[in-house]
């Protein structure tokens, strides 16, 4: 697994998100929601615009139709911000303490206890089918690749589902037992922070296995890169002082001391707008819903977010790239974060994927940005210009390779074919060679002397591989491109060593063809030594 120290990966690409990235994933026509048209996307699913429902926030719909003259209908079809709702509902509950209207202030905490819950019910309604987005796929693929920090102000999951799944099983019999995920990146290890008291491991079927944080943090480490969530995650979760089934002598609720400030990573469920529980107490999750009052609730909850703002500004200011997709900038302290670093630490490259034109303007100005902004509309254009940027690199590698064997056959050396080669193990590129060299007894001393009058390679990235091998076989069974020494490939990754198969995912021609390669079982194979 990739592990960390106790401080984040000092990583000059950074990605930060708002709701806009999840804009690719679809449930039944509709995106996650943005705050600006929560219910006209939460009443369009079925689920929720049926009588329970109506039943269940009933008072909520009161409060609001009250309050703004909407009723559900309204709801439905017209765009109304949530955080209007959640400012107001503060604003009265505060008032209401004020002048010791303590049935008021009861009435009013419930309203916003059932919002709050209707709000993560309808996040939680699209992990059913955040598989189907190849984009945040691609994503995903890209910032594993990059081991880039994401800053988040999404409370929902959806980008560590991505990364973990780009990050691949983990085959490793070394890792520690409590260690062990399915995927080489794991949540987990991926939040930049050790403040969890209790932590649910991955496991298929029915049941949790919980284990105390310190059993995790005392035997690994951090990951290398981290998903950063400023507003927290709806898989962060402290007790409230509610139990789910109430006791007959509870005259006047209290939750025991053991469970009293008790930081859980569990993966919650709501159902029928009811929250998740534990141990027969329900549970409240760790975010800054939104609200004018989010200095409060930061400060509420600043034992485990205090750390982890501070982990995205350091993150920042070690930033050269800044990548942001589908964030607008609307909240001062976000802003203040932003212009603080930036004031100080000048960025080299800034992209913004958004379709409002305005949002560039603001961002330049956020973050005091003095070239010129590379502006995208959506996920799409974004990830295909980096395909493009991806492949003017991969002809460049053939063009060295080429130039390498064009150098070879002059000196009467002619290969059989070569490819480049990226190893995952070592992320290190090489240049496989293959030669007989049986025919060609000076061919190691032909390519050291020919490598001398070259640059951009070494030898230490040559391997010599004999047209009999195992792999090459192989290779040429799934690419006849392979047999044709002009065409010179890059094989994406590809492991060996203890696990017994190569995984090749692409090879890619100077002709623009790309090749899928299906994996290839390399058990009888003998890999050669460096030049």
């Amino acid at each position: 697994m990739e592990y960390l120290h106790s401080e984040p990966n000092m990583s000059e690409i950074v990605y930060v998100f708002g709701a806009g990235v999840n804009s690719d994933i679809d449930l039944s026509g509709f995106s996650p929601p943005l705050i600006t048209n929560f219910f006209n996307v939460a009443l369009g699913i079925k689920k929720f615009s049926n009588d329970i429902y109506d039943i269940i926030l009933e008072d909520l719909y009161k409060y609001i139709e009250q309050k703004w003259g909407k009723n559900k209908t309204d709801l439905k079809d017209d765009p109304f911000n949530i955080e209007d709702i959640f400012t107001k509902i503060e604003e009265d509950f505060l008032s209401a303490c004020n002048e010791n209207d303590h049935k008021t202030a009861k009435r009013l905490y419930l309203i916003k206890f059932r919002l709050q819950s209707f709000f993560c019910e309808v996040l939680q309604e699209f992990d059913a089918c955040i598989y189907k987005s190849r984009n945040m796929l691609l994503l995903g693929k890209l910032i594993h690749e990059e081991k880039a920090n994401v800053i988040t102000l999404n409370y929902d999951c959806f980008i560590e589902y991505f990364i973990e799944l780009a990050s691949e099983y983990n085959l490793s019999t070394n890792a520690p037992k409590l260690a062990f995920n399915r995927y080489n990146w794991s949540r987990l290890l991926g939040y930049s922070t050790n403040n969890f008291d209790i932590i649910e491991l991955p496991k298929s079927g029915i049941g949790k296995v919980l284990i105390t944080g310190d059993k995790l943090y005392d035997n690994t480490n951090l990951h290398l890169f981290s998903v950063l969530k400023l507003h927290g995650s709806l898989n962060w979760f402290k007790y409230l002082p509610l139990r789910k089934y109430p006791e007959l002598d509870d005259d006047e609720i209290k939750l025991p001391n053991d469970k009293q400030d008790k930081l859980h990573l569990v993966n919650g469920s709501w159902y029928l707008n009811e929250p998740p529980s534990l141990d027969g107490w329900y549970l409240d999750p760790v975010i800054i819903t939104p609200t004018s009052f989010k200095n409060d609730y930061l400060e509420l909850n600043k034992s485990i977010l205090n750390p982890i703002w501070n982990k995205a500004k350091q993150a920042l200011s070690n930033c050269k790239k800044l990548v942001i997709i589908g964030y607008s900038f609307s909240d001062e302290p976000i802003k203040e974060l932003f212009s603080d670093v930036f004031t100080k630490h000048p960025l080299e490259e800034l992209i913004v994927v958004n379709p409002d034109p305005l949002i560039a303007k603001n961002v330049k100005e956020i973050c005091y940005f003095k070239g010129v902004i590379t502006k995208y509309n959506n996920l799409t254009e974004y990830l295909q210009n980096i395909d493009l940027d991806r492949i003017q690199i991969l002809e460049g590698l053939i063009e060295l390779g080429k130039t390498l064997i064009e150098s070879l056959e002059i000196k009467g050396i002619k290969p059989n074919g070569a490819l480049w080669v990226r190893v995952a193990k070592n992320d290190e590129l090489k240049l496989f060679l293959i030669h007989d060299t049986e025919k060609t007894r000076n061919v190691f001393d032909t390519l050291r002397f020919v490598l001398s009058e070259m640059d951009g390679i070494s030898k230490n990235q040559i391997v010599i591989i004999e047209p009999d091998n195992g792999l090459v076989q192989r290779l040429k069974r799934v690419s006849n491109n392979l047999s044709n020494r002009t065409n010179i490939g890059v094989v994406e990754f590809i492991e060996y060593g203890n696990i017994k198969r190569v995984d090749v995912k692409y090879i890619y021609y100077l002709n623009g063809q790309k090749d899928k390669m299906p994996p290839i079982p390399i058990n009888d194979i003998e890999f050669p030594s460096k030049l």
